[in-house]
């Protein structure tokens, strides 16, 4: 049992590569595949997940994809039974509710829903029930259901929790139920509750569009029907408006598509990635172990003159492979571990159930088994037709002239340019991404993001005089606390995610169709310091100051994008702009131009409008404080100061823009890394397989090299021979490469950013690093080529 691992470890420039290649893809591949199953193949709590979609409206006019629905918008939906079963609608963005449930009151993430809610989805509760139509009425008991994550943390998982009453907010609240731990739609809420015991008259307010919806498609009924299905009913609604009101069209998406979004895309390329890595590793033990077989060949042959039973060395030899395979899947299996904690450490935040990613043994075994037949086939193989061959015929060819010696030779090539062209798809691949990051992190967001601490605060007021009263004192009682620099107020703070507060506008003297044009805008409300506390650079005119209240003249400052677009000589100060739809909205002055800000995504900016909070109050705002020292030491301090203002007024989504920056580019820095470490993987792999290539044809061909040497090659010659084997290898590998590259460039195309698929300086780097490898590969065996003694040789020493 020990001998065929005795016979491998005197042979460690076989083994180490051998074993390290195939460890380090299996490692890899289940680390990814694992990644892979956790996000898209386990359960997510749903049942026939194929038949749900996710419906928005789209508003083409304005380049707006997902327009939040509205209540009639669902009412038109319930309607179309022909093609829905089911609809339920969902606050389109989380909600901050104040829970008390003992101690000090907190903020958690909900969600406001209709009663069919879990039943569209098919959720099943842990604990309890979920909401029925009936709770779903005017006047109905405030019910909620809470998280799986909400219910362990706070409530410590007890079961009895169901059935207890609550505080949240104003409302007294009744548990009806837990959800299971894989439920996590939408994302991070932490409760559910029905929309209209808290909103008796949203029925009312129809065209207000602050939902999502979810539906449940009959079956046998795709998305594409669904959708020309709701388009016409689009139309025979919009008959029924008043003229000038908004035109949108549905839109029906799988709703798996939405959950993943863009982590489903880059998934895909990283698991494209780890496949052709492993196919590599494969390769190259291939190589090595053809060219090892070719001196067993010659062994068994040799046994075999001698009387002796060849199948015994069979037998060895499928040994070695047992331990070949069970070293590579050791090791690969804490690689693979490894693996998991670092991809895990290293996600994007807003990628589903990375905290849920564990080993996935049927991925390993893959690995395993598909290692493991490379190894039979290029070990075993090779031998066991040497086994059944005329040993007297075998050794009058002498080994290394057989035809099988060549065949094995050009197979082994073969493999090299294989091995070169799958690195080049993975270093293109790789070097289009690290171009794309490298662009996304020289974009500017319009503010400096250092030393700034930021948290939420959602008020209870309906008023605008106590709205602004509360956040004028707590920006008072902030501003005076030590280490603190600055700190402003603003209604959604920057990289906060795809879903703010859009509006339309219009530009005095813009005709309806002019208007019509006019992109989505986003609507801040903030308090006069936010830009000195962010510091967005004021490019024209004035900021805001105290005297801008409610009682003043109503003032807007637009960003740069804005004034541009409407006044591109730079005279917008003092032009008027009117906010949203209604003709009696009053006009607004631009006293001011600051610089563009990233505040939806990082990948551009769009129109901004930035009201005076005291003129327009909301019931929520983000306050940011610029701190002189570690922000996150000024936590605790921020939180006491606004309960000096209101003991019962939590705070929540504390963080820094630090990390909303670091979050908003993670993604991109993710597939960058993780696909550049497979493309260098691969390349060490090529390089290992050319050496290894080299080396032995070095070896094999002595007599040859010792020849050339005796009429008068030079060292130099001999040299150059070797290592133009090398390149030429590693330049036909590249050459198929960059055609496969080209073939695949669709698919990931989606994830680059400001750069062109087809990148010709990449390819260019990436064939050229490929050749350059091939020659620095071929160096050794080449140098030890040069250094034949064409005497020893030849005279077979």
């Amino acid at each position: 049992m020990l001998r065929p691992l005795r016979q491998l470890l005197r042979s460690p420039s076989f083994t180490v590569p051998s074993v390290a290649g195939l460890a380090l893809a299996i490692g890899a591949s289940t680390a990814v595949f694992s990644v892979f199953a956790a996000m898209l193949l386990h359960s997510l709590g749903f049942q026939e997940v194929g038949r749900l979609v996710a419906l928005w409206q789209s508003d083409n006019a304005h380049g707006q994809q997902y327009v939040e629905v509205s209540w009639a918008d669902y009412q038109a939906w319930r309607s179309a039974g022909d093609v829905i079963e089911d609809v339920a609608l969902a606050s389109s963005v989380n909600l901050d509710f104040p829970l008390f449930a003992g101690g000090e009151p907190e903020h958690v993430d909900g969600t406001t829903v209709t009663g069919s809610f879990f039943r569209v989805l098919g959720a099943t509760p842990l604990a309890g029930r979920f909401f029925t139509d009936e709770d779903d009425l005017p006047g109905a008991p405030v019910r909620v259901v809470l998280s799986h994550s909400l219910w362990k943390s706070h409530f410590g998982g007890d079961y009895g929790v169901v059935g207890k009453q609550f505080k949240l907010g104003t409302n007294a609240i009744t548990v009806i139920g837990v959800t299971r731990p894989e439920f996590d739609f939408p994302r991070e809420v932490s409760l559910w509750v029905p929309v209209r015991p808290t909103w008796p008259d949203v029925e009312k307010s129809t065209t207000l569009g602050v939902f999502r919806a979810v539906a449940r498609l009959k079956p046998g009924v795709s998305a594409k029907q669904a959708q020309a299905r709701l388009a016409v009913l689009a139309r025979q609604q919009a008959a029924t408006l008043p003229p000038g009101s908004p035109s949108y069209v549905p839109s029906v998406t799988p709703l798996i598509d939405e959950i993943y979004g863009a982590a489903r895309p880059a998934v895909l390329v990283l698991l494209g990635a780890v496949l052709l890595v492993l196919l590599i590793a494969c390769a190259n033990v291939a190589n090595l172990l053809l060219a090892r077989s070719t001196a067993r060949a010659r062994e068994i042959a040799v046994r075999a003159a001698l009387g002796a039973n060849r199948w015994p060395l069979v037998k060895l030899l499928l040994g070695e492979a047992a331990w070949l395979a069970g070293l590579s899947a050791g090791l690969g299996l804490l690689l693979a571990g490894g693996g998991i904690r670092v991809l895990a450490a290293l996600a994007p935040p807003d990628v589903p159930r990375i905290a849920d990613v564990a080993l996935d043994l049927p991925v390993l075994m893959f690995g395993i088994v598909l290692s493991s037949l490379t190894v039979l086939v290029f070990g075993l193989g090779p031998a066991i037709h040497a086994a059944r061959r005329d040993p007297q015929e075998a050794l009058k060819q002498g080994g290394t002239r057989t035809t099988s010696s060549r065949s094995q030779a050009s197979v082994r090539r073969g493999l090299i340019v294989a091995e070169v062209a799958l690195s080049a798809v993975l270093l293109i691949g790789a070097g289009l991404l690290v171009k794309s990051f490298a662009k996304l992190s020289t974009i500017h967001p319009g503010f400096q993001a250092q030393r700034v601490l930021t948290f939420r605060v959602t008020l209870q007021n309906p008023d605008q005089e106590s709205r602004r009263a509360f956040f004028t004192q707590v920006l008072e009682r902030v501003r005076a606390l030590p280490g603190v620099e600055s700190a402003g107020a603003v209604l959604i703070r920057p990289l906060s995610g795809t879903v703010g507060w859009d509006t339309t506008y219009l530009v005095e003297g813009q005709t309806p169709t002019e208007s019509a044009t006019n992109p989505f805008g986003n609507y801040e409300a903030i308090s006069p310091s936010y830009f000195g506390t962010m510091n967005i650079r004021l490019l024209e005119g004035r900021d805001f100051t105290e005297g801008d209240n409610h009682t003043a003249q109503g003032v807007v400052i637009i960003n740069k994008a804005t004034a541009h677009r409407h006044w591109p000589q730079g005279n917008a100060v003092g032009r008027h702009i009117r906010m949203g739809r209604d003709p009696k909205a009053p006009w607004l002055t631009v006293a001011g131009v600051v610089d563009d800000v990233r505040y939806r995504e990082w990948e551009a900016a769009r129109p901004d409008f930035y009201i005076p909070y005291l003129q327009r109050a909301q019931h929520r705002s983000d306050f940011v404080v610029k701190t002189s020292g570690d922000p996150n030491a000024l936590v605790k301090a921020v939180r006491g100061a606004v309960f000096s203002v209101d003991k019962n007024q939590p705070i929540s989504n504390v963080t820094t823009m630090d990390r909303l920056v670091d979050a908003a580019l993670a993604r991109a820095r993710f597939n960058s890394m993780v696909l550049a470490a497979l493309a260098m993987c691969a390349v060490a792999l090529a390089v290992i397989g050319i050496y290894g290539v080299l080396a032995y044809s070095v070896a094999q061909r002595g007599a040859e090299i010792g020849i050339r040497m005796a009429v008068g090659a030079t060292p130099s010659r001999i040299v150059s021979m070797v290592t133009g084997e090398g390149v030429r290898l590693a330049a036909m590998g590249a050459a198929i490469g960059l055609g496969g590259a080209v073939l695949a460039s669709d698919w990931i195309v989606a994830l680059l950013f400001n750069v062109d698929g087809l990148d010709p300086v990449v390819y260019l780097l990436s064939a050229t690093l490929l050749v350059a490898a091939g020659a620095a590969a071929s160096s050794i065996p080449a140098a030890r080529a040069s250094a034949t003694d064409p005497a020893r040789t030849l005279h077979g020493d």
